[in-house]
């Protein structure tokens, strides 16, 4: 089971972050599925869909300093802590933990990763696109 802990304050949230049509993120937010006990410091957020996360403990601002929002990669067996980079740059391609994922070394039908395409996807030999330097000494068809 998949589950992101944080600590039980005021403003504090978990959500799963797409891309809508318009290319900004959409959140969906995730249900607390443990307390420990009443008063306990630790929220659980558990039984997590595989995807990207977007969480802050806290509201906007504590005692005059900005709470941060930490960002993690979720699949069906582990949690990770990611940069936002790193998130933004994966969302728009397979849900983590599938083949052909961003910064994973297999392309999305199994085979071994050739080359990285322009937006760092992996690609085998049968799914890499030509650039256009390989398209300049293809002879064109009448």
């Amino acid at each position: 089971m998949t589950a992101i802990n944080t600590k039980n304050w005021r403003g504090t949230y978990v959500a799963r972050l797409t891309t809508n049509d318009r290319g900004t993120l959409d959140r969906e937010w995730a249900e607390v599925t443990q307390r420990a006990s009443k008063g306990s410091p630790v929220r659980v957020y558990g039984d997590l869909e595989a995807g990207w996360y977007e969480v802050r403990e806290g509201y906007r601002t504590y005692h005059g300093e900005l709470t941060p929002k930490v960002y993690y990669r979720v699949t069906e067996l582990t949690v990770e802590k990611v940069t936002f980079e790193h998130m933004a740059s994966g969302i728009d391609g397979p849900t983590p933990g599938e083949l052909g994922e961003y910064g994973t070394d297999y392309c999305a039908c199994g085979e071994d990763v050739s080359t990285f395409d322009a937006d760092g996807f992996p690609r085998c030999d049968n799914h890499t696109v030509p650039t256009g330097a390989d398209v300049a000494g293809l002879a064109v068809p009448a």
